[in-house]
């Protein structure tokens, strides 16, 4: 298994022959990445393995990393662990795309080279949450303390009770 991602890659060649990579990358080399996170505990590991299956060519794998993003709740750091496995099915078209099963997602490449890389820094990007928040148990705008026990204390309005009072007794 080769430890280091080349530059760029041919990598229908790369499925005809069978290749595999695994290895170590930081957040500097991952500038989509970088943008959309606050930091990065550690540098991302990957594996990736291209070779064909069933008639396919295929890169199969696994991505992690420690990232840092911003909680939407309280804009605070929230520390989020991505470990995600990688299946991709590698098509001309998008017609080609349409006809894979469903556990396969397209990677859609015409000829000449990728940089595998950028595989990797994708395959993050689609792990990062939509919006990152901490537990509620955790985050410090969850709600305020005591602001539970207010609610719970003061007793329910009508929002008629002002009517009440104006209506008239059927005795006078």
């Amino acid at each position: 298994m080769s430890t280091a991602l080349p530059e760029n890659l041919d990598i229908w060649r790369a499925a005809q022959t069978g290749m595999a990579f695994e290895g170590q990358a930081d957040l500097a080399q991952m500038p989509r990445l970088s943008e959309v996170l606050a930091g990065a505990d550690g540098p991302a590991s990957y594996r990736l393995e291209i070779g064909r299956e069933g008639g396919r060519a295929l890169v199969r794998g696994q991505v992690a990393m420690n990232m840092r993003l911003i909680c939407q709740r309280c804009l605070g750091e929230v520390a989020v662990a991505v470990d995600e496995p990688i299946a991709l099915a590698m098509v001309r078209s998008d017609a080609e795309a349409r006809n894979l099963p469903e556990e396969l997602d397209p990677l859609l490449v015409e000829e000449g080279s990728i940089r595998p890389l950028d595989l990797v820094e994708d395959e993050l990007l689609l792990a990062v949450p939509l919006v990152p928040m901490h537990w509620p148990a955790v985050c410090r705008l969850a709600y305020l303390p005591g602001e539970r026990d207010l609610e719970q204390e003061a007793p329910k309005k009508s929002p008629f009770a002002a009517l009440r009072s104006l209506k008239r007794d059927p005795s006078d």
